[in-house]
């Protein structure tokens, strides 16, 4: 009972950070535009901001916690290597635009360089992973991580294409709009993904 209680007071506090930080973003882009001059509708969450950036610490926190747990879980060892690197990868991506400074693109090295590390120490042994991400279905924390990933994997994708926003809006519109919804998702993703991550510990 503690447990179910604890879970949804975690949902409750990631849905109170979404609202705020999506507003936080808002209020301070829009004040900025007025003190400017430029106007009153022009709003955005942009590549550098703070729910960017939260969501950033938010991957990368659960990447250190899944290395840490596959040096101490030998029961999961493989899968959690395995689900450490593809959590390195998601927060490598999310840092295109400071790898851009190099040259467009080169952020594809270093998550290359993660997929091939953590595959070749994961897919030694393909029974032994397959029995432990059967046994890890069975925790409450997979259910977490599993919707955390559809959501940033799946329908932040979706909804952060312009061509679904073209059906509803137009002009400038689409682009505040999708980035909004898209930033937003994302990082409601990363939040389930820690949850999830978080919970494997307890």
């Amino acid at each position: 009972m503690f447990r179910v209680i604890f879970l949804f007071f975690l949902l409750i506090a990631t849905c109170f950070l979404i609202s705020f930080f999506a507003y936080l973003d808002l209020t301070t882009v829009k004040n900025l535009l007025i003190a400017k001059g430029i106007g009153t509708s022009t709003t955005t969450i942009g590549e550098i901001s703070l729910t960017e950036i939260t969501a950033e610490i938010f991957i990368f926190c659960s990447t250190l916690l899944m290395f840490n747990y596959a040096k101490k879980h030998h029961d999961y060892r493989d899968l959690f290597i395995l689900m450490a690197g593809l959590y390195a990868c998601m927060f490598l991506r999310e840092l295109d635009v400071v790898f851009d400074f190099i040259f467009h693109g080169f952020w594809l090295y270093p998550v290359l360089l993660v997929i091939f590390a953590t595959g070749y120490l994961a897919l030694r042994r393909p029974a032994q992973l397959i029995s432990q991400m059967g046994q890890f279905s069975r925790l409450s924390s997979f259910g977490f991580v599993l919707i955390g990933l559809v959501i940033i994997l799946a329908f932040s994708r979706l909804m952060g294409s312009s061509n679904f926003w073209e059906l509803f809006l137009s002009g400038q519109e689409i682009v505040i709009v999708k980035t909004i919804v898209q930033e937003c998702m994302e990082f409601f993703g990363y939040s389930l993904i820690l949850i999830g991550t978080f919970l494997i510990a307890i």
